[in-house]
């Protein structure tokens, strides 16, 4: 049997809480193994790693609403949500609001681009305030946090606003104001989401690091 395998039994034995498919993954395991033994350079690398990690969520006990049973989400960097924005300017200096959404997020960036188009410059931008509205981890409970910013930033400028909690749903509602005599603004918001990392007491982490070697 190939290590995988034999680290998927052992764990068995200790594991006590949610349910993991071993058997399921240990035959996957072979299946990938066999697979790449017989591969003459045509190995089907998109497949396999597509197996390889369902079959890591499955170790990590994965519930419907994102969690995990024996890993969690911790404040580093995996993926990146990015919208992009133009904001007009109105005669009664009106704030506009744009939004941006994502799933364990637990930082965001607002930015304006140094240009607007490939040759004019991009326009100051007035931020007033952002709204975070999330659902912490482990809660179903939403929060709301008003984050006063009251600057005007410039072209080449970023903000950072950091979530109080990794937001298993998050939405930042963010408050800009493009000057009257100035034209449209480009703003760029950008949601950072939590990286996955094992526990150290789960059963399977042995064998999560197995699968991703």
């Amino acid at each position: 049997m190939k290590p995988i395998v034999l680290l998927l039994l052992a764990a068995t034995v200790s594991a006590q809480q949610a349910p993991v498919p071993v058997a399921r993954i240990a035959d996957d395991a072979r299946v990938v193994d066999r697979v790449a033994e017989a591969s003459k350079g045509d190995l089907p690398r998109d497949l396999l790693r597509r197996i390889v990690n369902e079959d890591i969520e499955l170790l990590r006990g994965r519930h419907a609403d994102g969690t995990y049973a024996y890993a969690s989400y911790e404040r580093m960097e995996s993926t990146r949500v990015t919208e992009a924005f133009s904001i007009q300017p109105s005669s009664d200096d009106r704030l506009t609001k744009v939004d941006i959404r994502g799933e364990f997020a637990y930082r965001l960036t607002i930015g304006l681009p140094q240009r607007r188009m490939v040759v004019t410059k991009n326009r100051p931008l007035w931020i007033e305030n952002v709204e975070l509205e999330y659902i912490p981890q482990g809660t179903s409970a939403s929060k709301v946090v008003n984050v006063p910013v009251k600057a005007t930033m410039e072209a080449g400028e970023t903000r950072i606003v950091d979530l109080p909690d990794i937001g298993r749903q998050a939405t930042a509602h963010v408050f800009v104001r493009a000057a009257k005599d100035s034209g449209y603004g480009n703003v760029v918001l950008t949601l950072i989401v939590a990286k996955v990392f094992d526990n150290p007491d789960s059963p399977y982490a042995d064998a999560v690091n197995s699968a991703r070697c």
